[in-house]
Parts: structure tokens; sequence; C-alpha cells
């Protein structure tokens, strides 16, 4: 689950190291059904949406697992 501070910290790793030594970004996403229903509760957005807003979402970005996208969410890969 993306927890907001563990969000944060992503962010911050992806932007500091990431974007300046041009590393890939690996997370693991959308594996469990829990974690949508988490997503939602807490933040009202699943979390593919959370990190698209966070700006984390990129050609750098390797999502493993993903089996709870939705078409909408297909679209912002």
């Amino acid at each position: 689950m993306i927890i907001p501070s563990l969000l944060n910290l992503c962010t911050q790793y992806h932007n500091y190291y990431a974007d300046q030594l041009d590393l890939p970004v690996h997370i693991h996403l959308h594996e469990a059904h829990d974690e949508m229903i988490y997503s939602l509760n807490t933040c009202e957005l699943c979390p593919l949406a959370r990190l698209y807003q966070h700006g984390l979402l990129g050609s750098r970005l390797i999502g493993v697992h993903m089996i709870h996208l939705i078409e909408s969410e297909i679209k912002l890969l």
C-alpha cells in the first residue's frame, strides 16, 4: 500500500535520484484488492492516480503486477 508518507519519500527519491542519475523507479502497484480499497478510502484515488498526481508516472517507472487496473488507468501508462 502506498501510504502518504511513503508517497512523499518516493517523490523525493524520484526527483533526486531518478531524475539526476537517470535511474528507473520500481514499484509494486495495484497488486492487491486491499491496496485499492485502502487508497480509495483514504485518498479517494487509486494508487496509480496518486502516482500520476505526484508526477511519478513516466518512462522510467517500472510498475509490477498491476492486476487491478481499469481501462482509464491503463491509458495513464
